[in-house]
């Protein structure tokens, strides 16, 4: 939970900092423009935006033990919106700093 708390603190911190529109990303709308805008490389983007999502079903590998409910609660309530503002304050860093490029940009982006 603590390690939530912090991807959740320090997205939010990125997003206020480097792109607070980033939340515009979420509309289904923007999506729509950007996969016209960018034709293949959107697809090619939407590829690795995927595997971030599919790298979370390993997160369901020791969920055994708990009932189904308190599992919908905690990924409804927690996991869900922490790894989004994370993704998005990973998303706001980089918009703003297109040079990091690198796989440990997200590292790039912790303040200190």
């Amino acid at each position: 939970m603590i390690w939530l708390l912090c991807i959740s603190a320090l997205g939010l911190y990125n997003i206020i900092n480097w792109n607070p529109k980033i939340y515009l990303a979420l509309s289904p709308y923007s999506m729509y423009k950007f996969m016209r805008k960018t034709r293949s490389g959107g697809w090619k983007s939407l590829g690795g935006i995927l595997l971030c999502i599919t790298g979370s079903e390993a997160m369901f590998a020791d969920l055994g033990h708990f009932s189904q409910l308190s599992i919908k609660i905690a990924f409804t309530f927690m996991v869900y919106p922490a790894l989004i503002l994370a993704y998005m304050g990973q998303a706001a860093y980089i918009s703003q700093h297109h040079e990091c490029v690198n796989p440990i940009g997200y590292f790039l982006s912790v303040p200190g």
